[in-house]
């Protein structure tokens, strides 16, 4: 298997085939990712954000994001969105290295990379790759990159 990393420049039907098999699985994340990508409200591209696709061949096939968190008035917080690895490509380290190409990318304008998941399996994920549990509001888990 080849897996690259790039960027979405529009979101066409190969966003779309992530999208769809995401809302099969109940979750509604990407579909707030492309409203808001449509509107013009978050295109993953003041300083410091990105977003970046796992894609096999042509075939985009996991996603993971980076903003500046919305929820706090601090542009030294980063905040890790939309994380989703199609369920055909799961247990083959995609979603860490998504997640790891964003922490990467965090650390050159970020001091704390924080996200929010419900799920407990994605939790445990999170802390394999070095987040700390936290209780805090529009928190589950935070990174602290640097003081």
């Amino acid at each position: 298997m080849d897996i690259r990393l790039g960027y979405f420049t529009s979101l066409d039907e190969d966003f779309n085939e992530l999208l769809e098999e995401s809302l099969k699985e109940g979750y509604e994340h990407l579909k707030r990712f492309k409203e808001q990508w449509e509107l013009g409200e978050n295109r993953f591209d003041r300083p410091g954000e990105m977003h970046v696709v796992a894609v096999e061949g042509m075939r985009p096939v996991g996603i993971c994001g980076l903003n500046i968190d919305p929820y706090l008035n601090d542009e030294k917080v980063g905040r890790l969105r939309h994380l989703y690895v199609h369920p055909d490509f799961r247990g083959l380290t995609i979603g860490s290295i998504l997640v790891n190409e964003v922490i990467d990318c965090a650390k050159d304008s970020f001091q704390v990379l924080r996200l929010r998941t419900k799920d407990e399996g994605a939790s445990k994920f999170y802390i394999k790759l070095g987040f700390e549990l936290s209780n805090v509001e529009k928190e589950t888990h935070r990174l602290i990159l640097s003081k």
